[in-house]
């Protein structure tokens, strides 16, 4: 830690003030993709690693319809699993889940990150999940174990992932160890015209001194730093766009998609959830195009807000024969239309959850906030099967339900999620601390702002003499 307040030290002899902002922040999404290759690849490469988990997840919500998964494990006569069993089926995978979120924060955090998740990699193996099942269906529907015995080559291929992904910088810089930091940027940014090693090193040392400043002058340090102060504001905006995600619907129309068209009557339940998968990729790709461009609230609110119209309208049409062809299209429509605006604003989720905490409390942050939402998904997992297909039987009309909880999340969404696209970790932190109103970020000029300009032309002006 020696070497990082040194390097703080040095910064603020020099009388220009710390340095949190430089020109790199203001590149749109494709100028950075352009400019930063090798990064790109490095990402690719750790969302790889995610694509995999995400294989076995959206496994496990599948395969419950699958003819031979059926006949093994439900009661004799019957052609579909009883709702109490699809519950333990689920909840238990959520159950591991937040245990995991929990606890590896703490790992990451005395260890390391090696891997930063991207969703959309889990979106295409949501995609790959489905087209295996489907093809299983068709060729040997009794079969469930093969899909169940590739998970083992995922795990392997992940671990090949994460010993080719170098240590987040951010991280060794925290610890101290900057010049290990500089290693990895120098690894990473090679050739690439107008980066600045030492200043990006600067602009992460000084961040994660100020913050470290602050939280001794909050009395916000220790191993519940997270739940106090303004942080306990910057936890739940962090995590309440997933949380929101549970309270629309999402374990009607994604994680028990197949039961639940199974027991719609549809009579190709997996041909539905792959038509699924592949809205949610389409929804990945206009997410990820337009992110900085329209901001991240605007993204999280108004699809969700989508997404209970979408589910108000299935219960809707529960009322009806569901299972005639013209409701049956109306079904599968709404069912997409759901799944493609609740798959971009869930996806923004991870983006809040990285960008609002502080830098020191990122992983904890994180992982509390989506443990959080798991606990959710845990409590839905064994709800909704049961109301789908328990003693309540609302089967379809299930989806009023989320219709009513999604509305009251939605709401508050609305209220705090406040807009933090092209901002800096130094600028959401000035502005948590200057108590800015949520709904006021996008419009407020930062001292950090102001500060990068006013260097930024001092040194053109030195340039030019």
């Amino acid at each position: 830690m020696q070497q990082a307040k040194a390097h703080t030290e040095t910064v603020e002899d020099t009388g220009e003030g710390l340095l949190m902002r430089s020109k790199l922040d203001d590149l749109s999404v494709w100028q950075s993709v352009r400019r930063f290759k090798r990064v790109g690849c490095i990402a690719m490469l750790a969302a790889f690693s995610a694509s995999l988990d995400g294989y076995q997840i959206n496994l496990n919500g599948g395969i419950v319809s699958n003819p031979g998964f059926i006949r093994q494990f439900s009661t004799s006569g019957t052609t579909i699993i009883a709702g109490k069993y699809i519950s333990a089926w689920g909840g238990i995978q959520s159950a591991g889940q937040t245990i995991g979120q929990i606890l590896l924060q703490y790992a990451t955090e005395r260890l390391g990150r090696k891997a930063a998740m991207m969703i959309i990699w889990v979106v295409l193996t949501a995609l790959f999940a489905s087209v295996a099942l489907k093809e299983l269906k068709a060729n040997d529907p009794l079969d469930f174990r093969t899909p169940i015995y590739t998970q083992w080559a995922m795990i392997g291929c992940i671990l090949v992932a994460f010993l080719l992904i170098p240590e987040s910088p951010w991280w060794l810089a925290s610890k101290g160890k900057v010049d290990q930091a500089s290693q990895v940027l120098n690894r990473c940014f090679a050739n690439v015209e107008g980066y600045d090693v030492n200043q990006q090193i600067e602009i992460m040392t000084s961040t994660i001194a100020l913050e470290r400043q602050q939280a001794e002058q909050n009395s916000e340090l220790g191993p519940w730093a997270v739940f106090k102060g303004r942080n306990l504001i910057r936890f739940i905006i962090s995590g309440w766009p997933k949380i929101t995600q549970q309270f629309v619907g999402l374990a009607v129309f994604n994680t028990y998609a197949t039961y639940f068209f199974q027991y719609a009557g549809n009579k190709d339940p997996f041909l539905v959830t792959l038509i699924l998968s592949s809205v949610q990729l389409i929804s990945m790709i206009a997410t990820a195009t337009l992110t900085d461009s329209i901001g991240r609230c605007p993204l999280t609110v108004y699809p969700y807000a989508v997404t209970v119209v979408s589910v108000l309208c299935l219960g809707i049409i529960g009322c009806f024969d569901y299972a005639a062809k013209a409701t049956s299209s109306l079904l599968i429509f709404f069912a997409c239309l759901a799944t493609f605006s609740t798959t971009g604003a869930s996806a923004i989720g991870y983006a809040y959850a990285a960008e609002i905490p502080q830098q020191r409390l990122r992983a904890q942050t994180a992982g509390w906030s989506l443990a959080v939402s798991n606990c959710i998904a845990i409590i839905f997992s064994f709800c909704t099967p049961l109301m789908i297909n328990g003693s309540a039987k609302w089967g379809v009309k299930t989806g009023f339900f989320f219709a009513g909880t999604g509305t009251v999340a939605v709401t508050i969404a609305w209220f705090i999620l406040p807009e933090v696209a092209r901002r800096t970790p130094a600028e959401i932190d000035e502005m948590f601390e200057k108590k800015v109103n949520l709904r006021k970020f996008d419009k407020f000029v930062t001292e950090v702002q102001v500060h990068a300009h006013e260097l930024q032309d001092r040194k053109q002006v030195v340039d030019e003499v």
